[in-house]
């Protein structure tokens, strides 16, 4: 008798189960960042973004703020990859920008800076600048 795995109607529990934990830590990741907690949004996008349970459009949300907290904490090598990354086709690229120019100001690079900031405003005139 021959049996045949992963025919189902939908996805297993566990990838639900992924998906859930990794909007969770999203959830709390963008509480903490938004209330300036920037170890607990370390923490929280972290485990979100690595999950590989995020769409498109919660992972680039998630990924831009995890960059802006990795530079604020001068982490800027795992800044700048994360948004290299990025910058190859997020959904979101004002904000990738304007997270861009964000760590680039920390580096002391203002016309980079300003740079990078123009262009997210010629994307997005409503972009907020982080």
């Amino acid at each position: 008798m021959l049996l045949l795995g992963g025919c189902s109607d939908g996805p297993s529990a566990d990838v639900i189960e992924g998906r859930q934990a990794a909007e969770a830590a999203l959830t709390a990741g963008n509480q903490a960042f938004e209330a300036g907690n920037f170890d607990a949004a370390l923490a929280e996008l972290s485990n979100a973004v690595e999950s590989g349970f995020l769409n498109a459009d919660l992972y680039s949300g998630g990924a831009v703020k995890l960059a802006v907290v990795q530079a604020a904490k001068g982490d800027f090598a795992a800044a700048d990859a994360l948004l290299d990354d990025l910058e190859r086709g997020a959904p979101n690229m004002d904000e990738v920008l304007a997270a861009r120019s964000f760590v680039l100001r920390k580096l002391g690079k203002r016309n980079e800076a300003k740079a990078a900031w123009v262009e997210a405003r010629r994307i997005n005139p409503a972009v907020k600048e982080f």
